[in-house]
């Protein structure tokens, strides 16, 4: 059970819709505006925020589009903030955009904390999708482990046994520690079985 790094309670904070995550104390809601993230000249979609308590700070994850872009690519960014106040926008810890795969671009990202099914340890899992509808290779769900939030395992498919040749995006997993089972949840197309 990974409670060691979150606490027992969500919060909710707005940016352009709801961001959630789990701390072990509450931030300084009086000295924080709305939205908390935004880029001026860009659009911000699918935000999640978490808080590690070993390292002392929030990591946003979300999607974005750089509209003034030659290519119309949806990335996953990551970025890290100590305060919910400066985020390092110049250097993101991830900036994932599924080009390298043959896919238009990855989006709605979701992050759990999990533990190993090898170690037995806490690991952090990214889960996300392609994007663009990429003709003859339908959108797939990935996702990628991490030990620290900074240094992330490559991407790996996700539950391809059911999902592949099938339009499936919008992943959430939970993990229930009483039956020791994997729960997934996805949003797939009409002609899925």
């Amino acid at each position: 059970f990974c409670l060691n790094r979150t606490m027992a309670h969500t919060l909710f904070v707005a940016i352009s819709i709801s961001f959630v995550f789990l701390c072990s104390s509450s931030p300084p809601w009086e000295t924080l505006r709305n939205p908390i993230l935004e880029y001026p000249n860009e659009s911000i979609k699918d935000p999640y925020l978490v808080y590690d308590a070993t390292r002392n700070s929030y990591f946003a994850f979300f999607s974005s589009f750089f509209p003034n872009s030659v290519n119309k690519t949806s990335h996953v960014f990551q970025l890290e903030s100590s305060d919910l106040k400066n985020w390092n926008k110049v250097h993101p810890i991830l900036a994932l955009n599924g080009t390298d795969a043959g896919f238009k671009g990855v989006c709605s990202p979701s992050v759990k904390l999990f533990p190993s099914v090898v170690s037995g340890h806490c690991v952090w899992h990214l889960f996300y999708n392609s994007w663009g509808d990429v003709r003859g290779k339908p959108d797939q769900l990935f996702y990628r482990t991490s030990t620290d939030l900074l240094h992330w395992s490559s991407r790996k498919p996700l539950a391809v046994d059911i999902t592949k040749g099938h339009r499936s995006i919008d992943a959430d997993v939970t993990y229930d520690h009483r039956t020791a089972t994997w729960l997934l949840v996805f949003k797939a197309d009409n002609g899925h079985p």
